[in-house]
């Protein structure tokens, strides 16, 4: 399960790993932190970015199909612990202020493995910590 093909795609048709002078880590999206994630968190092996997100790919002529429903239930049904905790870590992270320090929960467990409360700070500690960078923000 964790060699599932995942592609993550971004509404940003600018996003991307390349580097460049000034851009010493690409243009960062959050397409492209999912796709971290879900690499170095979730300890998925085949996560592929789509540069140029859906307009891009609609824009070179590639194929696309519409589906009056999409099934999702399987895999949210199998992943939803994982997927929650990857989800939440985004949205987090991707709600800070501009300039925003910000500790990513991989450095605070084993490689690899999820952000569960054995492998992390007490909630507390963690909440603590985002609030105290915030207030030295301001």
């Amino acid at each position: 399960m964790q060699n599932t093909p995942i592609v993550v795609m971004c509404d940003s048709k600018y996003a991307t790993m390349e580097t460049a002078v000034g851009r010493d880590y690409g243009i960062r999206s959050r397409g492209l932190q999912a796709a971290y994630y879900l690499k170095k968190v979730g300890g998925y092996t085949n996560v592929r970015f789509l540069t140029g997100g859906f307009l891009g790919w609609k824009a070179a002529g590639l194929p696309v199909k519409q589906f009056s429903s999409a099934d999702a239930n399987p895999f949210g049904e199998r992943n939803m612990s994982k997927m929650s905790q990857i989800l939440f870590f985004l949205i987090f992270v991707t709600s800070f202020k501009t300039g925003a320090i910000f500790l990513p929960f991989i450095f605070l467990s084993e490689p690899g493995t999820l952000c569960d409360s054995y492998n992390l700070c007490e909630l507390e500690e963690i909440r603590s910590i985002y609030v105290n960078t915030f207030k030295n923000m301001m």
